[in-house]
């Protein structure tokens, strides 16, 4: 297996990951993934584990919760209960930042008198959505989302609950 870069005449280069292999007298390459929207820095770890080099974090931070992660490694989630009211009146719209160093799930659950629904956000691109509850899996990348509770009907007191590494 290799990562081989693909030049295109006007567009970015083709990132794919392939796989070369024997028919009868004639060498043969396959496609397995294409890694063009990879960010840089992950492509070229993964070159460096399929040459069976050493792999180093890219900064101090990477190494460190790395370092938290092997030395320390979480036995259960961490549960936090956010209280909230929708008015008649008021914005629908309540958004809760969330941060965390760990991996494992994420999950966030709404307990409400007016119907609501529940998105998990990395930036502006929603992960996870679910009428009262909504699940992610964090592993790497982004470590901070936001949870944003949406009045769908009626007004009220809720609860957010939330469950994570």
């Amino acid at each position: 297996m290799y990562v081989e870069r693909i030049p295109n005449r006007t567009s970015p280069p083709a990132i794919l990951l392939r796989e070369s292999y024997r028919q009868g007298d004639k060498f043969k390459r396959r496609t397995l993934a294409n890694l063009s929207d990879w960010p840089a820095a992950k492509i070229e770890a993964l070159r460096r584990v399929l040459r069976d080099e050493a792999v180093v974090p890219a900064d101090q931070q990477a190494l460190t919760l790395l370092q938290q992660d092997v030395l320390e490694p979480w036995a259960v989630n961490r549960a936090t209960q956010i209280s909230g009211r929708f008015t008649a009146r008021g914005s629908s719209v309540r958004t809760y930042r969330v941060s965390d160093t760990l991996d494992g799930t994420l999950t966030a659950a709404a307990s409400s008198t007016p119907r609501v629904r529940v998105q998990i956000l990395s930036g502006t691109k929603v992960v996870a959505r679910g009428g009262s509850s909504a699940t992610t899996t964090i592993c790497g990348g982004s470590r901070s989302f936001s949870v944003r509770v949406t009045r769908l009907a009626g007004s009220g007191a809720f609860t957010l609950s939330l469950s994570r590494p």
